[in-house]
């Protein structure tokens, strides 16, 4: 009986408890999946955003500030990526922050967006169109 015993008490040490994901658990800083830039999520209300903060090349080929060229609106190509937002509208449901969208300054696209932590680390960043299935994730570390 206490060998069985011993054996329950070491086989809870190895168990990992299950941790609830909270709400502003993703709020910080995140280095992106390519690690080209940095972005702050933070939050307003019960919504999310996130803004670039860092790019990895800051300058263009002119030597000035990176703006949103690939922008469809050409009114906005100008402004700078530094500063702009590329997450909006994110709500958190249960154990993820969907509802919103991701902008993709690489071709100038916006995406339906849904995000998922994987651990305290890493944050698994889906955009897609229409369905989920039809998409592509990348992942982001803090």
């Amino acid at each position: 009986m206490l060998k069985v015993l011993g054996l329950l008490f070491v086989s809870f040490l190895f168990l990992s408890p299950v941790q609830e994901v909270k709400p502003d658990q993703i709020i910080g800083i995140w280095t992106t999946g390519n690690a080209k830039s940095q972005v702050q999520i933070y939050k307003k209300g019960d919504i999310f955003y996130g803004k670039i903060t860092k790019l990895k090349d800051l300058l263009n080929a002119e030597g000035k500030p990176k703006t949103d060229i690939h922008n469809p609106d050409v009114a906005k190509r100008g402004q700078p990526l530094i500063g702009m937002n590329v997450l909006w509208e994110m709500k958190f449901d249960e154990d993820e922050w969907n509802g919103g969208y991701v902008y993709n300054a690489e071709d100038g696209k916006e995406y339906k967006c849904l995000m998922r932590l994987k651990d305290a680390k890493t944050l698994e960043v889906r955009g897609y169109v229409g369905f989920s299935l039809l998409g592509k994730s990348q992942t982001w570390t803090r």
